[in-house]
Order: C-alpha cells, then structure tokens, then sequence
C-alpha cells in the first residue's frame, strides 16, 4: 500500500506520508496508480497525482479548496488520466455503453491531453482521438474540448454540458459548474441541490434568470451618441414610458433595430445612471423587431413620426456634401471593417471628381469621414488589426447591410472594379518594414474580393496584375488554395494579355512554381521553374537578378527531392550573381546565403551550415531588423542545426525566439508559425519532454488542419512530417494504434504526393510493418524487436527536419 501513500505537508514546510482512511480510496487509489504509474513514466512524466485518495475529504477546509481548484488543477496538468472504474470495454453491451456515456462527462473541458482508461487498465483513446464521440455525447462544443476560452461560449451553452450530470451526492450537480463559469463558493453539504444552485446564482457574475431575454448589456460598450437625427418625438414618448414608476415594470420598443438601438440604449444609459434612481425599482427596456412580444406595454418606435428609416434621413443630410455621400456608397464593395486612407488612394486615377477630392490627400479624406462620423454611421476602428499604418474607420454591420441592399441595389461594376484596384494596389512588398502586418489587415478586404470575382461581379479585364497581387497575399498568409486560384487567374490573363513569354507571365510561373513546391507538388513545381528559367534568360540574360531567383528556386526544389549535387551547383551559381550584381549583404543574397546552410546542413557539413546561418542571421538583423519573418526563418533553422549537432539548449532558445515573434508577426495559427512549433516538439521529444512533445505536435497538425483545410493538409509536407513525427511518439509511448493511425495518414500523404517508392514512403512502410510484428511477438520480444526503432528514431527525425526547411524567395 506504499504506493498510494498520500503526499501532504505539515505547517512547518515537511513533506510527509499519510495512509488513507477511506477503503473505497484504497482500493480506486491503488487501480489507478497501477494504470497511471506505467504511463505516466512511458509519457516522460516524473510524478502524477491520484484525485480519488489524495485530498482528505474529512477536513472541510482541504475538501473546499480541492472543489474550488479542481478545474485549474486539470487545467494547469502536463497530462490528465482518466480512470474509469465502470467500463471494462467500449462496446460489450446496452448496459456498458450507457456507463461509458455516463464516465464521459468526466475531466473533459479542462485538461490540455486527457487519456482514457478502462477497469482493467486498457488505454481506450485520448481526448484527442475520441473527441467526435465525447461531443456526440455529452454536447460539450468541439472548440471547447480543444481549449477555446469558456467565456466564448453562452451561459445556456455551459450549463447544457453539465445538465445530464449524474452525480452521488446532489449538491455536486452544482458544485461541479464553479470551474467553467469560474466562480468560488464553499461547499455545504447537506443544504440540498436547490439552495446549493441558489448560491451559486449568486456568486456567478454572469448568470441571468430570464434566458429568454439574456443579452449581457455592458454599459461601458455603448459610446453616448453625439447627435439624434430626426427621433424627437420618439425619444420624448421614451422618456414619458421611463418617468414616474414606483414598482418595476417592462416596456417594449419594437421596430427595425439598426442604429435606432444606439440611441435606444443611449438613452436607457442616461436614465439608468441619473441620480434619482436610488434603487432597483424602475422599467425594463427591450427592443425588438417583432411586435408580438407579449410582455409590459409596448409602443411600436416605427410607426413613430412617420419613420421612413434613420439611414435614410441621415443620408439625406450628408447628399449636401458630394464627397462623404459617395464615398458611403463605395464603402459597399469593401469590408465593413477597417478601412483607412493608403487602401483609397490608389482610386486617385480614376477619373471621377468624388474620388479625386477624396483622395487628393488625407485632410481631404478626414473631412469626408469626420462627417459621416458625425452622423454616426462610420466610427474609428479599435480592432486589433489596425496596428500599422493610418487610423481605420468602421461601418456597423446594420448600416453596412443597408448601404449594400438599399443605397446600392444596383451594382455598379465600376465601384467594385475601383474597390478590387484599391485593394490589390495596397499588398506591400515583403520587404517593406511590418509587411505582415499590413498584409494581415488587408486580407478581409481581399477576401470579399474575391467572393466578386468568382460571383462576376467585377469586371476583370485588365487586371491580371491584380490577381498576382492578391496570389501573393494569400501565399504570404498561408493560404495555398486562395492563392493558386489567383495565381493561375494572373496567369491566363497575362498569357492573353502579354504572352506565354513576357517577363510579367514568367513571374507569375515563378510563383506559382514556389506554391506547387510548398504544396508538395514537386514535378509540377519543376515544370514551372524551368519554364520561368528559360523565359527569363532568353528575355533578360543568365545574370539578370530575376533569373538568378528563379535559378535559386530551382535549386530549393531539387534539395527538397534530394538531388543534393544539382542543388548546390544552383546555389552557387545564384550566390556568385547576386553577389555580383547586388553586394554580398542585399537580403536577397542573403537569402541564397542561408538556403546554403540548409543544403551544408543535409549534406551533414554542420560547421559550414553554422557559417552561412550566422552569416545570414548577421545580414538580416542589420539589413531587416530582428523580428523580420525572414530573420526569424534563420532563427528557427540555426535552431535545427543545434539540435543536430546536440546542442539542445541553444537549439531551444533559438526555436523560442523564432515562436515568439513568429506569433507577433503572423499569427499562431500561420503555416511558418506551426512549422517552428513542430520543431519545437521534436526537439522536446529528444529531451524525453513527451508531454511538451505531444503538445507541440497536436497544436502542429491541428493548425496545418485548420489553416489548409483536411484535403490539403493530407498532401502538404509539413503536415505530413508532423503526423510523422507523432507516430514515432506514439509508438515510442506504448500506443501502438494511435501511432499505426499516424502512421497510415503519413504514407498516404507521401505516396501521393512523392510516389510510393520514395525514401519517406519506405520509412513509413518500415515503421507500419515494425508495429505490425510487434503486434504478434511477446512482451520480450517486442521489446528486442522496436528497440533498434527507438534508438534510430533521432537520425530519422533530423532527417524529417532537415525534409522540413523550405524558405520560399521570389
């Protein structure tokens, strides 16, 4: 019984053991620690902690702390386990599956990875791989089980994953919500499941009783509206059904809501926080469209002075100045938010006098926008995109939808070709300072674009220059499949436009040779490159600086298909140009510079890696600054050379440096992002961190997923190197059908994308067939027949790192 000796702490700081006295403790405590202590050592773990006899539930003050930390224990745990005493198997009849159904409801919300285990110690799955079931089950929300903040979801929502909980004692059907709505309360057992939820309303800041008509009003969220348009007789009639209550009543206003329920709630405001109102008596204000509400008094705000629409009258207002006017309309064939000055000016050509004034300069453009603040359809954006670059401004979804239907109900085509000029004009160079940034807040605006050009809504002709903008838009975001659809719009445009040989048509080949590679396609990416490459010589001569970045693709690709000699010999021959004609120290030498030391790097030459990589990384930060994303790419592969050459600590501060302002630049959910967070659970797996390892690895693939779509991500090698990884993690931590699950999706991946005899195919195939007969030997014979595969597991896994680098140059 030693081993489920309970850890406490005495007053004075000592650690020591207590027996526990419960015998149903005992006996749970000891299953589990049998079932947990294998894996949690398997997992890299060095110490786990048993819920079921490690708090005293005699002392009320332990057992109070324990309810109420409960969920950040969970939350806060490398790994949770979960026991589950009344399940033998899965699927052993009506009366199992109604207790395995039951056990679900148990520690899933909170923890990060959660593995299942059954009475007899059989792993059953993980959160991960069970969680279409556990959602089929319980209801609780997808993203929830992935760990999207509780505060996302409704109150309704919450409580509906806890409403079939069944639970020993009643007051724990209560106690149980304190962790999802984040509330405290001391546990009183006895007091009955009624006054325990009674308490509970009480302590929760965001319950409220009439669900029917809950809308968290946050006062502080509605700006007092400035000016009132034409609403004088309605807001006097507000204030006569607001005055003069002694008792608590209700009163409907019902009507089309739009920017009347600015004004509604602004007034509301005022009433609420006037001084005479000494105490909760008062009126109950809702507003609605629907006059059937049958709840208090209700006056229909509509029919009010002859309404004839807010947006109406205020336009009217504003027609008496041209350019504000029009400009509300073009606001129709741009998104709603964040629209500043640079994303207009490029309009500044055509030839219209509207858009001339407006654009003409900013004081222009603030003039026209300062009156539509005004009369409060436009206000100053403070969404977190807006973080470079001139102040934006947005239109309210409602205004917005009334300015699309009803001031433009006919389309006009020369708006939306305006709005598609202005947006593909602003992509800013890579190379530009925050590039990633701006290109992060014009991307909404791009892809409404692109819903008008695939709807022919746009006239299009001509502007073949905009859809390679726009390709290389979604390239840089991450999104492959929005940019081949534009990269091969670009091309036949200019193909009819230029021809199938003008440089303008080579660069897009280019481009879209460098997409095809990141999409794995390798052949169609060569054809492209060699296409580019001999247009580009023909037309500019071997040396010019285009040919040579097409000369340097070429020679990215041919690393990526392991014709390492053939890449070299383009290497050079890109560095000896561009040094040439460029300097040693220009970015894009630079960037030659460090595609060599990823080839040094392959090749197994780690000192003249190391000696391009700070090369680069020098240049760069001098060059682009430090939290360039292509200084960051040397970062994270001067990361990888560590790790190859054992150096693990200098390799993980080089992956946490490039994470980091990986996040700030792009995003976490960015494919370049995901990339340095794979690295990073590879590297954690060779530190024996397994959990860290797991961790990295599912935020890895689950962002590929999600960025790329289940389609693409199934043949895109970073992806497939993830699902690689993991199943060497898996295997290498005793589940053998998780990893052969892995496995499977892997070889899929590579077969398609690089053939089925190729040497990852063949490494796949050698991992399936090791489990396999695994599978059939015994437990001695296992272990002497997937040693060698764990031993080998590191060399395998540089060599899935070293497939991984990719840096695309244009």
């Amino acid at each position: 019984m030693s081993l489920i000796r309970l850890l406490r702490r005495e007053p004075d700081g000592e650690i020591v053991f207590r027996e526990p006295t419960s015998g149903d403790d005992i006996q749970v405590g000891a299953d589990m620690s049998k079932t947990v202590s294998k894996t949690a050592a398997a997992d890299g773990l060095g110490y786990f902690w048993v819920d079921t006899c490690c708090i005293d539930k005699k002392n009320a003050v332990e057992l109070g702390a324990a309810i109420n930390s409960m969920f950040r224990w969970y939350q806060n745990a490398a790994r949770c386990y979960v026991y589950l005493s009344d399940i033998s198997k899965p699927d052993t009849g009506a009366d199992d599956q109604r207790a395995w159904e039951e056990a679900f409801r148990r520690k899933l919300i909170a923890p990060r990875l959660a593995d299942f285990f059954s009475s007899q110690g059989e792993r059953l799955g993980s959160k991960l791989s069970l969680e279409s079931k556990i959602h089929e089950i319980t209801g609780i929300a997808n993203k929830a089980l992935r760990g999207d903040a509780l505060s996302n979801f409704s109150i309704k929502k919450r409580r509906s994953w806890a409403e079939r909980r069944n639970t020993t004692i009643e007051e724990d059907e209560v106690y149980c919500l304190t962790g999802i709505f984040d509330v405290s309360m001391v546990p009183n057992y006895g007091e009955r499941r009624d006054q325990a939820f009674r308490r509970w309303r009480k302590r929760s800041t965001g319950w409220v009783d009439f669900e029917q008509f809950a809308v968290g009003l946050n006062l502080a969220s509605f700006p007092e509206a400035t000016q009132f348009v034409a609403r004088e007789k309605e807001l006097s009639k507000m204030h006569e059904l607001l005055q003069g209550h002694s008792s608590r009543s209700c009163v409907i206003l019902h009507g089309l809501g739009d920017k009347d329920l600015v004004q509604v709630v602004s007034v509301v405001k005022a009433w609420l926080d006037s001084a005479e109102r000494k105490s909760d008596h008062g009126s109950i204000v809702i507003t609605t469209r629907s006059s059937q509400v049958r709840q208090g008094r209700s006056s229909d705000l509509s029919n009010m002075s002859g309404r004839k629409g807010i947006e109406k009258i205020t336009f009217d207002r504003i027609q008496q100045q041209n350019t504000a006017s029009q400009t509300t309309q073009a606001m129709a064939y741009f998104d709603r938010q964040d629209m500043w000055f640079d994303l207009l000016r490029h309009a500044n050509s055509v030839d219209d006098e509207w858009i001339q004034k407006l654009t003409k300069d900013e004081l222009n453009f603030n003039e026209a926008i300062t009156l539509l603040c005004t009369f409060g359809l436009v206000d100053p954006d403070r969404s977190p995109q807006q973080q470079v670059g001139a102040r934006g401004y947005s239109v309210h979804s409602c205004v917005h939808s009334w300015i699309v239907f009803v001031l433009n109900k006919e389309w006009d085509k020369s708006l939306a070709r305006l709005a598609l000029t202005c947006v593909a004009s602003e992509v800013p160079d890579t190379n530009e300072k925050h590039w990633w940034l701006s290109q992060r807040r014009l991307l909404q605006h791009a892809t409404r674009q692109a819903f008008f050009i695939v709807d022919a809504k746009v006239d299009v002709n001509g502007l073949h220059w905009g859809f390679h903008n726009l390709g290389d838009l979604y390239f840089d975001q991450g999104k492959l499949a929005e940019a081949e659809a534009m990269y091969l719009r670009a091309l036949e445009g200019k193909e009819k436009a230029l021809g199938p040989d003008h440089t303008s048509t080579l660069d897009t080949v280019n481009n879209l040779g460098i997409l095809y590679s990141d999409q794995g396609k390798l052949a169609e990416a060569e054809a492209m490159y060699l296409r580019a490459l001999e247009g580009k010589e023909k037309a500019l001569g071997p040396d010019h600086t285009s040919t040579l970045s097409t000369v340097h693709n070429l020679g990215t690709l041919y690393k990526g298909q392991g014709k390492l000699a053939e890449a070299e010999a383009m290497y050079f021959r890109a560095l000896e140009g561009k040094e040439k004609a460029l300097g040693p120290d220009h970015t894009s030498t630079l960037d030659t510079v460090h595609n060599l030391g990823t080839l040094y790097s392959d090749q197994g030459k780690l000192a003249e890696a190391e000696a391009m990589y700070l090369r680069a990384l020098e240049g760069k930060e001098k060059a682009l600054g430090p939290d360039h994303t292509s200084t960051l790419d040397t970062v994270h592969n001067l990361g990888t050379l560590y790790s190859d050459q054992g150096k693990l600590a200098e390799a993980e501060a080089m992956y946490l440096r490039a994470l980091e302002g990986k996040e700030k630049a792009l995003g976490p959910d960015h494919t370049s992002t995901l990339s340095t967070v794979n690295n990073l659970g590879t590297l954690y797996s060779d530190q024996g961190k397994l959990a860290e390892a797991e961790a990295m690895y599912l935020r890895a693939l689950e962002g590929y997923e999600d960025a790329l779509g289940l389609e693409l991500a199934s043949s895109y090698l970073p992806a497939l190197n993830t699902m690689f990884a993991f199943g060497d993690l898996f295997s290498q931590t005793d589940r053998k059908d998780m990893a052969r699950t892995m496995y499977n999706r892997a070889l899929s991946g590579y077969t398609t994308v690089q053939g089925p005899s190729s040497k990852w195919s063949r490494q796949v195939e050698d991992r399936l067939q090791a489990l396999q007969v695994a599978s059939a030997e015994s437990n001695v014979g296992q272990n002497e027949i997937t040693e060698p595969g764990v031993a080998n597991s590191m060399s395998l896994k540089q060599k899935i790192r070293q497939l991984g680098r990719r840096l695309n140059i244009r």
